[in-house]
């Protein structure tokens, strides 16, 4: 029971969330929730939850959820981009810093694919990196950490990606917020 439960457990608690959420949703509309908050309090709550949500691929897609619900009900799109990507910005240095301290425990189990992760991204032109995350940050409907762990195995100083990085996160929350009002 406790081999089964530790495998699926973690399957069964997204599961949970997931229809949590759709439950939620279907008594409660987007509009009484910016509501009861308050406009003002829901750019708190979007970036309380961009920071924290942020920081894990798991709990992503509730931050994604929020913000179109905030937008949907009535909050100012702008501002809730602008804010949302701040905190998912502060987020991803938060992973990124993470990554970047264990890297010596990545090399050390995945050698092979560290290796090679490095060189090619140190054969990649500066340019071409900046506009890859850029684009990947601002589009790509996966979290930043596939590319934050990639960035960080390979050394890239996060000062050197931060700009673009943010920018990408700005852009994706206000596309979102701007789709879902």
């Amino acid at each position: 029971m406790k081999h089964w439960l530790k495998f699926y457990g973690p399957f069964i608690l997204i599961l949970l969330i997931v229809i949590g959420w759709a439950i939620f949703f279907k008594y409660i509309s987007p509009t009484e929730i910016v509501d009861k908050i308050g406009v003002q309090n829901s750019y708190l709550v979007a970036f309380i939850l961009a920071v924290i949500c942020g920081f894990s691929s798991i709990s992503g897609a509730t931050f994604y959820v929020s913000i179109a619900a905030l937008s949907h009900g009535g909050a100012n799109f702008f501002i809730l981009g602008i804010v949302g990507g701040i905190g998912l910005c502060i987020s991803d240095f938060a992973f990124y810093f993470v990554v970047s301290k264990g890297t010596h425990v990545i090399d050390k189990h995945w050698s092979k694919i560290t290796t090679f992760i490095k060189t090619w991204v140190k054969r990649a032109p500066d340019w071409a990196v900046y506009v890859f995350i850029f684009l990947y940050s601002a589009f790509a409907p996966i979290p930043n950490d596939v590319i934050l762990v990639t960035l960080a195995v390979s050394g890239y100083p996060f000062k050197k990606i931060a700009p673009y990085l943010f920018a990408g996160d700005i852009v994706s929350t206000l596309l979102l917020a701007y789709i879902s009002r």
